[in-house]
């Protein structure tokens, strides 16, 4: 899918993707859209990702931070695509339920 590539592709030297899933969504007025959580080895800004986007591929994005946590933000992007795609090796999320530290990062979440 030509959207992860660009996304991917303009990831940096300083923050590794260890894992990702994208899918795409009809929208009801405005055509396609699509889904994306990727998981990082630490923090990044994504300034440089959003320019690329924008000025490569003439595609504008909305980067968020919410939910906290992988799982969350998996459950959310692969709402409404059965064809969503993922990362090599990326684990089964579908069938295993929440991580067993989902209370633990919904209280951080709240604080």
């Amino acid at each position: 899918m030509a959207f992860c590539e660009a996304v991917l592709n303009c990831e940096g030297k300083k923050s590794k993707v260890i894992q990702w899933t994208c899918s795409q969504e009809n929208h009801k007025t405005q055509g396609k859209y699509y889904h994306m959580v990727i998981k990082l080895n630490k923090i990044k800004r994504l300034l440089s990702v959003w320019e690329y986007l924008k000025n490569e591929w003439n595609v504008y994005v909305h980067f968020s931070y919410r939910p906290t946590n992988y799982y969350l933000a998996w459950l959310y992007t692969t709402k409404e695509d059965e064809d969503f795609i993922q990362s090599a090796g990326h684990p089964d999320l579908g069938n295993s339920g929440p991580p067993r530290n989902m209370a633990a990062s919904q209280v951080r979440a709240k604080r």
